[in-house]
């Protein structure tokens, strides 16, 4: 019951959230990577969306699914639009309410590193839009240290912007 929308580029290896898109219990709309990448750093901008050729005739298209994952997202998220004669999808900005992110360490601070993972993705832009939007910021870390002691130029989220930190030693 935690959670009602999930927008993502892919919805695969969440299984448990999967499940739910599956079973109409909760929104979703499956965008593409590079448009949601991008689209993550306009909301963070304040900007109303992003406007790109990606994904015309496609299942993200209007015309065609919208990018929704089931009948009970009805929210449309891309709209077609002409800009000098050509099509085009705008993808509109939307509210991240919550922003749940993985990094390796915190500090007491909040500011987050990435040295155990394999990426960082987009997690600063992601907490950028959550912030700028109103939402908070959830960092899953291995470790946490002590506030100061991290080198600055490893902080790859800075505490800022991150609202809690959530230490999960366990792999499994």
């Amino acid at each position: 019951g935690l959670v009602a929308k999930w927008s993502a580029a892919h919805i695969g290896s969440a299984f448990a959230l999967t499940e739910l898109v599956r079973q109409n219990k909760i929104q979703c709309h499956c965008l593409p990577q590079g448009v949601i990448v991008n689209l993550w750093r306009e909301i963070a901008a304040g900007r109303p969306g992003l406007m790109t050729k990606i994904g015309l005739g496609t299942f993200v298209d209007p015309r065609i699914e919208g990018g929704k994952m089931n009948e009970v997202t009805t929210e449309d998220l891309v709209e077609l639009v002409e800009f000098q004669g050509e099509e085009y999808h705008f993808y509109k900005s939307f509210p991240v309410n919550v922003a749940i992110l993985r990094g390796t360490t915190a500090d007491e601070n909040g500011n987050i590193t990435f040295e155990h993972e394999s990426m960082m993705n987009e997690g600063l832009s992601v907490a950028m839009a959550a912030k700028n939007t109103g939402g908070i910021v959830i960092v899953q870390v291995e470790y946490v240290t002590k506030g100061g002691t991290m080198n600055p130029k490893e902080v790859k989220i800075p505490g800022i912007l991150v609202d809690y930190v959530v230490q999960a030693t366990d792999p499994m």
